[in-house]
């Protein structure tokens, strides 16, 4: 496995594109529902960035990232997932920890993100890396769905 931040090299585009059509459907709502999925990825490279991790050539882990996101007047995690098969292998914490070492060397001392309440992968892991919840808005992505708000001091 190797750890890359992107560079703009030829073919890594097609690379982090492939791996958001690969998890697109992880999300609620689905990426694609929001905008398209280049539309999702061109801010974050020409705004912030990606660090993802490789096995075999493809992408099996990724965070994507904004050092500054003016809706959350901070840094802001826009995403991190991680291919079903690779869970539980320590992939998430290795992402976060390189994103927030990114962070700290800029001299930006909040990040925040947010995830809904049925995901039970991110709202068990976000608290025990640090994470405090700073808001919740009930019912945000449809009945019984809550977006939670969650932020980090760095």
């Amino acid at each position: 496995m190797e750890t890359i931040e992107y560079s703009d090299k030829p073919g890594e585009y097609d690379g982090v594109l492939d791996f958001f059509k690969v998890i697109d459907s992880y999300y609620y709502p689905q990426l694609s529902k929001r905008c398209s999925l280049r539309e999702f990825i061109d801010p974050v490279i020409k705004e912030g960035n990606i660090i993802y991790i490789k096995e075999k050539g493809k992408i099996i882990a990724m965070i994507t990232y904004f050092y500054f996101n003016e809706k959350f007047n901070s840094a802001y995690i826009d995403t991190i997932s991680i291919i079903k098969d690779h869970r539980r292998k320590g992939l998430g914490k290795m992402l976060i920890d390189k994103c927030l070492k990114d962070l700290k060397s800029k001299d930006i001392g909040l990040v925040k993100l947010r995830t809904w309440s049925t995901n039970e992968i991110t709202t068990r892991f976000y608290p025990k890396i640090g994470f405090k919840v700073s808001k919740v808005v009930k019912n945000d992505r449809g009945k019984g769905i809550d977006s939670i708000y969650y932020e980090k001091k760095l």
